[in-house]
């Protein structure tokens, strides 16, 4: 929080019994029925760089971190958990700082290179917390002399990585099905944030349908819907679903339609129909321009994710396209010339 600390100046180090360091993480909300756990807080042993890219399957070797603290989580009524942190660690920093007339932040990120933190479930199905960490409550808290304190801030300019582990092992038979065949038509599709599940959507029949007409679409929309009794307040559907257009080198970009009227693209969630609805005209044109064009079909598929899926473990189940009566659907009305 400050350049200019000397807590050799302010605390007797041949005592430092009466020291502590508190990590304060601010709670702001969680995902999935609140089970035990217990979250365990690890010192870092390697360096991470805040203009580095770090991808979702990102893994530390056990040697690149050490075991802090571990606490059972339980956030209070002011939504914050405190862990305490050892007392060797306490001693490491005052003892470091000693005799330094300035101690800057990368002195400080030299000497200790940053937080691990992990959870380990107890009991019952699991929840998800998110964590306010760049907020002004989330921080580090060394207090002594009764009365006075030190922060270690965590900000936007603290580099901050999260990493995601999915295990389906015991997951629905039909979600399993879904997986270990993903070109085939189902019953069902899912949605899942946090690097988790997407659905792909093709329209390989649409192309036998103007094959050999000149045609102009003028509106098309695909509707997709909640399967009945899967939502629920505990695990709730996305807010909002996107879609991004897989380009031929394996790579993504947002749809015509989207670059052009975003607020027009639509995907906001139905509450009455439970169900997302796009407008994708413009996608669905160049499809037939380039087939028409070229003499091949382009269509690498879309992708149908939840907004914000980086940060919300958002999951849906949606009837998919192999569904007998409530399929994923278009409606597309188009002018001959």
């Amino acid at each position: 929080s400050t350049n200019n600390v000397q807590f050799g100046r302010d605390i007797d180090t041949t005592d430092l019994s009466g020291v502590k360091l508190t990590l304060h993480l601010k709670y702001v909300s969680k995902y999935g029925s609140e089970s035990p756990m217990t979250i365990h807080v690890n010192r870092l042993l390697t360096d991470i760089s805040y203009d580095s890219i770090y991808y979702e399957d990102k893994e530390f070797a056990a040697n690149e971190f050490e075991l802090l603290k571990s606490a059972d989580v339980a956030f209070g009524t002011d939504s914050i958990m405190k862990v305490e942190m050892p007392s060797e660690l306490v001693q490491q920093i005052v003892r470091e700082n000693v005799g330094q007339t300035t101690w800057t932040n990368k002195d400080f990120i030299n000497f200790f290179k940053g937080l691990y933190i992990t959870t380990e479930l107890a009991s019952g199905d699991g929840c998800i917390y998110a964590l306010d960490l760049i907020g002004s409550k989330s921080k580090m808290v060394l207090t002594y002399n009764d009365t006075c304190s030190f922060d270690f801030l965590i900000n936007e300019y603290s580099t901050r990585i999260n990493m995601y582990s999915h295990d389906y092992t015991n997951a629905d038979s039909e979600l399993k099905a879904a997986i270990d065949n993903p070109d085939q038509p189902t019953k069902y599709c899912y949605i899942q944030g946090l690097a988790g599940l997407k659905t792909k959507i093709m329209f390989p029949e649409l192309y036998s349908l103007f094959d050999t007409t000149n045609i102009i679409i003028n509106r098309a929309q695909l509707c997709v819907t909640i399967k009945e009794g899967t939502e629920s307040t505990v695990l709730p559907s996305p807010k909002a679903m996107s879609m991004t257009r897989i380009l031929g080198n394996g790579k993504f970009d947002f749809l015509e339609d989207y670059k052009s009227n975003s607020k027009n693209f639509g995907g906001s969630f139905n509450e009455t129909e439970k169900s997302y609805t796009f407008n994708i005209p413009l996608h669905l044109q160049d499809l037939f321009k380039d087939y028409k064009d070229l003499g091949e079909k382009t269509d690498n598929g879309i992708f149908l994710v939840a907004n914000d899926n980086r940060i919300v473990p958002y999951r849906a189940v949606l009837y998919g396209g192999a569904h007998e009566n409530l399929s994923v659907k278009i409606i597309v009305y188009y002018l001959l010339y």
